[in-house]
């Protein structure tokens, strides 16, 4: 997962207060979980898929993230739906492409020392934009 666990946990906090607040039942709440979860697995997978109009106008599919994740610069800042693509087509930065297309970011520090390196250094890099006066951007 590339969602810091920190991150994650406050996420999964205000998701659950949430559903509290509404009154749903604790089950949903979990199966609500589970779904996402497969549906991240899946999005950020080698799969090849564009679950036909479902994933054109409903839920994001492999085929329409991996758009986000793309090198190439006529993709970027396209497909930032997580789960629905209708924030897309609302905001006009729903683009579909059947050519292959090459992931990932040239020239960044992750993905290189190991899991627990990239834990470490993502909380450093949190915590220093914390303190006042350090922020670089």
């Amino acid at each position: 997962s590339r969602v810091h666990f920190i991150e994650s946990a406050i996420g999964m906090v205000f998701h659950a207060a949430a559903f509290l607040l509404l009154g749903v039942p604790p089950v949903y709440y979990l199966f609500m979980v589970y779904i996402k979860d497969i549906h991240a697995n899946l999005l950020h997978s080698n799969v090849r898929h564009s679950f036909g109009w479902v994933g054109r106008y409903l839920i994001i599919s492999p085929n329409g993230h991996h758009i986000h994740h793309s090198k190439d610069p006529r993709h970027h800042n396209k497909n930032f739906g997580a789960f629905f693509t209708w924030w897309d087509h609302l905001f006009s930065t729903f683009y579909i492409s059947s050519e292959p297309i090459e992931i990932g970011i040239d020239d960044e520090e992750y993905n290189k020392k190991g899991f627990w390196y990239d834990t470490m250094n993502g909380a450093k890099h949190f915590l220093i934009r914390l303190i006042p006066g350090t922020r670089k951007d």
